[in-house]
C-alpha cells in the first residue's frame, strides 16, 4: 500500500511507530494473521494535490502498490508555496521582486477570499472557481493514472479538528466534505471520510496539542483502524 499525502498522513508530531501508515501496517498484520502487509509512507508536510499527483506518478508507482491511499485535508487545494519547503523550491516570479506588486497581489488575494469564501480561507479554496478547478483537475488526473495502472485508490478525508476547548457541533465544512467526495467518486476513487470515526471523541483527545491541530497518537490509531475496517 502506498500512502500519499501531506503532514496529516505523514504523521507530523508523532513518532514513526505512531504515524498512520505504520499503525495501519501493524493493524492489518494483527487483524489477518499469516499475511504480510507493507504500507509505504510517501507523505510530505506541506504537499498539496498537485504535489501528490506527481508523487504517485514518479515515486509510488515504482513500487507496484496493490492500493494507493490518498490523504486529503481541506487545505490541499492551495497551490501557493506557503510552507518553507515549497517556498524554497518555488521559482520566483518577475513581479515578486517588487514590494509594491507583492502588496497588490496580497490585497487581491484577500479580496478573493472575502468574495469567494466569505472571509474563510478553507471555504475559499473550495468555492473559488480558479482554485477549485485546479484541485478537481488534479483529482481527475490521479484517478486516470490509477485507472491506467490498474491500481485501486482510496481517498481518505481528514476533517480539520476544532480547537481543544470546542466540540464538533459547529463544524462548518460538512458541505465541503460532500463536494470532495463527489469529485473523488466521479474520478473512480473509493472514498472514506474520517469524520464519523473522529467526532465520537472530543477534539482535545485527538489534537497534538492545544496549539497544533494535527492528530496525536490516538487520532492516528483511530484513522488507521477506520481505514482497515473500510478495506
Amino acid at each position: 500500500i502506498a500512502a500519499v499525502g501531506d503532514s496529516f498522513l505523514f504523521g507530523f508530531g508523532v513518532s514513526v511507530e505512531d504515524s498512520l501508515p505504520e499503525t495501519l501496517e501493524n493493524d492489518l498484520a494483527e487483524s489477518y494473521p499469516g499475511t504480510k502487509w507493507e504500507v509505504l509512507n510517501f507523505g510530505v508536510t506541506g504537499y498539496h494535490l498537485i504535489d501528490n499527483r506527481i508523487t504517485i506518478q514518479e515515486k509510488a508507482l515504482r513500487f507496484a502498490p496493490d492500493l494507493i491511499i490518498l490523504g486529503y485535508v481541506l487545505n490541499d487545494p492551495q497551490v501557493e508555496p506557503v510552507w518553507p519547503l515549497a517556498a524554497h523550491f518555488a521559482e520566483t516570479r518577475w513581479w515578486q521582486h517588487s514590494n509594491l506588486l507583492r502588496g497588490v497581489a496580497q490585497l487581491k488575494n484577500e479580496s478573493r477570499v472575502r468574495r469567494s469564501g466569505e472571509g474563510d480561507y478553507i471555504r475559499y479554496l473550495h468555492t473559488d472557481p480558479e482554485v477549485w478547478n485546479q484541485a478537481a483537475n488534479a483529482i481527475q488526473d490521479i484517478g486516470r493514472i490509477a485507472k491506467t495502472e490498474k491500481v485501486p485508490i482510496l481517498l481518505v478525508l481528514f476533517p480539520l479538528l476544532p480547537e481543544a476547548d470546542a466540540d464538533w457541533s459547529s463544524y462548518p465544512y460538512t458541505d465541503l466534505h460532500r463536494q470532495v467526495e463527489q469529485e473523488a467518486k466521479n474520478s473512480g476513487m473509493m472514498m472514506l471520510d474520517l469524520t464519523p470515526s473522529l467526532t465520537v471523541h472530543s477534539p482535545a483527545d485527538l489534537r497534538l496539542s492545544d496549539r497544533d491541530g494535527h492528530l496525536n497518537e490516538k487520532g492516528n490509531r483511530i484513522a488507521a483502524q477506520s481505514i482497515r475496517m473500510f478495506l
